[in-house]
């Protein structure tokens, strides 16, 4: 009775139960980087890095019963499991004087996916597809930058944990250094709008 009052043990507000017949997770990854860049002055950079993961004895869920206020009672198990996904950058110079120091603007984007192969789920708490965008000075030792970050909205979800859907969003975020030495002072804000997201 004591194992299965584990409420939120993923702050989801499920309620878990212990197995002590569980393996741990063992993972095997295979990715590669594509680079491409200006070989001359560079000046600009594309990098893509696609990848595949395989885990032995991925930890997750079964239902194994339901209360009468509509929570799950969900145990952990071992099951394999697989990922794949891609993350990639860029960088450009957009200008470079004694004047005005250096102006690039920067970019990532990154996308996952993953299963359970046995109960045919995705994988709980997985971030959708994501990036973001910048503008970034550098003037001496000083570095300036205004950032936009884009998230997708969440439709590919864990059914067995009954996963909400969550909407897009966009934060917008600020933010500069000073590097003395071998010392970085960094400061910043990363949601300068107060925008609400989940």
């Amino acid at each position: 009775k004591r194992a299965t009052s584990m409420i939120g043990w993923c702050g989801d507000g499920i309620v878990y139960v212990g197995n002590r017949n569980r393996w741990p997770e063992v993972a095997n990854r295979a990715s590669f980087t594509v680079r491409w860049h200006d070989p001359v002055d560079d000046a600009w950079e594309v990098k893509i890095q696609p990848y595949y993961t395989y885990t032995h004895n991925y930890i997750n869920v079964v239902k194994i019963g339901s209360f009468t206020n509509g929570l799950s009672k969900l145990q952990f198990v071992n099951h394999n499991a697989q990922s794949y996904g891609i993350n990639s950058s860029a960088r450009a110079r957009l200008w470079k004087t004694d004047a005005y120091g250096t102006g690039e603007v920067r970019a990532t984007l990154n996308w996952v996916r993953g299963q359970d192969l046995q109960n045919h789920s995705s994988l709980y708490h997985q971030m959708p597809t994501n990036g973001t965008i910048g503008l970034y000075e550098t003037y001496r030792d000083l570095t300036g930058r205004i950032e936009v970050t884009l998230v997708k909205k969440k439709s590919t979800v864990d059914w067995i944990r009954s996963e909400p859907r969550t909407p897009g969003y966009v934060l917008l975020g600020i933010g500069g250094s000073y590097r003395w030495r071998n010392f970085l002072l960094d400061a910043g804000i990363e949601n300068i709008c107060n925008t609400e997201y989940y």
